[in-house]
């Protein structure tokens, strides 16, 4: 397979993982970081960290009526150049976190309406500790017609399933059993949790991304790639450099369903102020991090050294960024100043 159709290949790949939440329709209302350099930033083990954003859908509202969004799901997407492996952490939209700039702990979908990607870029950073660099953002209607033009994804229910959206615009009833979902059907399959909550919509949305990898491997979707890719390319917002992805991304030309890995944020759910939030399980999910994702440094090694870090642009922020993932693998940050500031 040639360099072209293995970026498309990943560019739809990345659009999936990213529709399996409710995507606001609203493009130009993405605040996005500012797109990076041609070559991709990749961590000391050579793996590529990708956020997957997602908005609350609001129906089909003109665009003056719309209120400021909140992200319905976030997923991490790590994959390792070498090995040709994805792994994929969903976060529950409900998890209870610090949003920098805020006072106190909020919902980590509220990091959006907050302060778009960006924020929500650096939220996850923080809450993770993995140096996160990339994002990707697809809108729902766009989400509909692409898994149509694949010809639908196979899904198996376990259970029944009837779904109506808060604005009326989507009925969907579905019986226990094997399905082929259209774009309208796989919409609500990924959105529905009423009866089993928060979780087991995220176990679903990881279901789909993996038979929906299936569905896009199979060759009479290779063979109409130009048309899939067209349409990605029109429903998608992301900073990862197109050069970048033809020049790494045909390494995973391998990709097998078998080689992506899931995994969820563990924790529990409360009820305050009669408001329900989920609360993560830090110690595991430092671990898992540690396991799965993002190996960082040792940590025995680290306690008491001490370091600056430099800035060589005029991104202090992103350097306050990074100062504070060295601090949480245990070194202690002298200061932050800009490249402009050093002495030879």
């Amino acid at each position: 397979m040639s360099r072209k159709w293995t970026a498309a290949v990943i560019l739809i790949v990345l659009f999936l993982l990213l529709g399996v939440a409710l995507y606001s329709p609203a493009r130009e209302s993405v605040d996005e970081e500012p797109v990076l350099a041609n070559e991709l930033v990749l961590t000391h083990d050579g793996k590529l960290h990708v956020l997957l954003i997602g908005e609350d859908y609001q129906g089909q509202l003109p665009p003056e009526q719309r209120t400021k969004n909140r992200s319905d799901a976030l997923m991490v997407a790590s994959v390792d150049l070498e090995t040709s492996e994805m792994r994929l952490l969903s976060i529950p939209r409900d998890t209870l976190v610090v949003i920098p700039g805020r006072e106190g702990k909020d919902k980590i979908n509220h990091a959006l309406a907050f302060g778009g990607v960006e924020l929500t870029m650096r939220t996850v950073r923080e809450f993770l500790g993995i140096p996160i660099c990339y994002y990707v953002y697809v809108d729902l209607n766009g989400f509909r017609q692409l898994v149509d033009a694949m010809g639908g994804i196979p899904i198996r229910l376990e259970k029944d399933l009837k779904y109506v959206d808060s604005y009326g615009d989507t009925c969907v009833v579905m019986q226990k059993g094997d399905h082929v979902l259209g774009g309208v059907e796989a919409e609500a399959f990924v959105r529905f949790r009423k009866g089993d909550g928060d979780l087991a919509r995220t176990g679903r949305q990881r279901q789909f991304v993996i038979a929906a990898i299936k569905q896009l491997l199979k060759p009479g979707n290779v063979m109409k790639m130009n048309e899939l890719i067209s349409m990605a390319r029109e429903m998608l917002c992301s900073n990862i450099p197109q050069k970048a992805m033809l020049e790494y991304l045909p390494r995973l030309l391998s990709l097998e369903p078998g080689s992506v890995k899931e995994f969820m944020v563990e924790g529990k759910g409360l009820i305050f102020d009669g408001i329900y939030y989920y609360e993560p399980d830090l110690v595991q999910l430092n671990q898992l991090v540690r396991d799965y994702f993002y190996p960082g440094v040792d940590l025995g090694a680290c306690q008491g050294l001490r370091v600056l870090v430099v800035v060589a642009n005029e991104d202090h922020e992103l350097g306050e960024q990074i100062a504070t993932l060295l601090q949480r693998h245990g070194l202690q940050v002298t200061d932050v100043i800009q490249g402009e500031e050093v002495q030879p």
